[in-house]
């Protein structure tokens, strides 16, 4: 016959957990200087690698590309300090005379500077129109919304304005604009 002894068992299983708690404790009182240390060094890098990003962004937004030859209606060639890109528009395929031109009237009623960012292999633009400077216009829906391009829709899931370009199609498509006519 086999009797078991709960109140020993009970006292044994809170003495472990106190072993464990003070184990805890005591590991705690050894290293607390170094894990003060790495917990500082990481709040640290984390800091600078936000203000690292945060000048990167106004470097980009102060520091544009200066457009200086329109190739097609959704490449075209920018510098800045003497870096030379060619840009291909995300999400957008473009083609003919028409809308190359509509591409280069736009840069000349601008600055003739773009703002970019990168996505995979393309970019997306900015740009901001005279007279007013006040508004600006995202380059890849436009072209599309004006019926100047089409939203290429296997080549537009990494695009930031993917939905948009399907939207700006089908506005261009109910109004019959550029190459839905």
């Amino acid at each position: 016959m086999i009797l078991f002894d709960f109140g020993k068992t009970k006292r044994n299983i809170l003495s472990q957990s106190m072993k464990a708690k003070a184990k805890l404790f005591l590991f705690y009182l050894r290293y607390r200087k170094p894990l003060i240390l790495i917990s500082g060094a990481i709040a640290l890098i984390s800091t600078s690698s936000y203000f690292w990003l945060e000048y990167k962004s106004r470097s980009i937004k102060y520091n544009p590309w200066q457009v200086v030859e329109v190739k097609s209606g959704d490449r075209f060639t920018v510098v800045r300090d003497n870096e030379t890109q060619t840009v291909q528009l995300c999400g957008i395929t473009a083609a003919g005379e028409e809308a190359r031109d509509y591409l280069r009237s736009l840069v000349n009623k601008s600055d003739g500077t773009v703002q970019l960012k990168k996505r995979k292999e393309t970019y997306e633009a900015w740009m901001l129109l005279k007279p007013d400077f006040e508004s600006q216009i995202h380059l890849n829906t436009w072209m599309v919304e004006k019926g100047m391009a089409r939203h290429d829709e296997q080549n537009s899931s990494h695009c930031l304005s993917n939905e948009a370009l399907g939207w700006a199609e089908a506005v261009a498509k109910e109004d019959k604009l550029g190459i839905w006519k």
